[in-house]
């Protein structure tokens, strides 16, 4: 028995030590910025978020989903002639090397496609898009902003939204299942929320990663950010 105890002490004390050389992930430092491209959809946010806290993504640009000269010509699969559906504008935000050209969406809202007559008609533009999403560790989702849904461009395509801390890192992606052809990016900027955030009715969309909404007015919204 006493060899028994003197090895399983041993292999505590070996696993303890090893435990201790792994890293843990840093905390973030803020605020931080980065840069989302449409053509490489994918980005994360370096350290982890404090667990409970929240935090204000402010998210602004716009992009194109098609090649630039399927806006002049309109081109859709197998060769089929289409339309432009809504108003695109001349130019990305934030123009990325490479090709670029007319832009029809932001992070919140998309207003110029190449579609069909019958689907422009079915599904007219401008509109919400969902498109956009961010992942604070349960999972990606779409988030309502700070100032609640939009169904027209803001005219600064720029957005902010509330994300509660997990103790993970945040990523950021637009749902594309062709990238390679897109242009255009997101500017992304993370800071923590302060009370002035909760003004103007924007504590009403402060949601937890279940959808809830977490503040039942604007004291109780600055109480639980400051």
């Amino acid at each position: 028995m006493k060899y028994v105890r003197v090895a399983a002490t041993t292999l505590a004390l070996a696993a303890t030590a090893a435990m201790m050389l792994v890293p843990a992930a840093s905390a973030i430092t803020l605020p931080q910025s980065l840069t989302l491209k449409l053509s490489s959809p994918h980005a994360t946010f370096n350290g982890r978020l404090t667990g409970g806290k929240w935090y204000i993504l402010t998210a602004a640009g716009t992009g194109s989903y098609f090649k630039p000269g399927m806006w002049t010509h309109p081109l859709l699969r197998h060769h089929k002639p289409g339309i432009v559906c809504g108003t695109p504008e001349a130019a990305p935000l934030f123009p990325t090397t490479g090709a670029t050209g007319k832009v029809g969406v932001d992070p919140e809202t998309m207003f110029a496609r190449l579609t069909t007559r019958r689907l422009c008609r079915s599904d007219p533009l401008p509109r919400t898009s969902r498109r956009f999403q961010i992942n604070n560790g349960s999972g990606y989702r779409h988030p309502t902003t700070l100032t609640g849904r939009y169904t027209i461009p803001r005219r600064d395509h720029t957005y902010s939204y509330a994300i509660h801390g997990l103790g993970r890192r945040v990523s950021v992606r637009v749902r594309d299942n062709i990238a390679s052809d897109n242009y255009g990016a997101f500017h992304l900027t993370l800071r923590l929320a302060v009370p002035a955030d909760c003004a103007a009715r924007q504590w009403r969309n402060f949601y937890n990663s279940a959808g809830n909404m977490m503040f039942a007015s604007q004291a109780a919204c600055e109480a639980g950010v400051g």
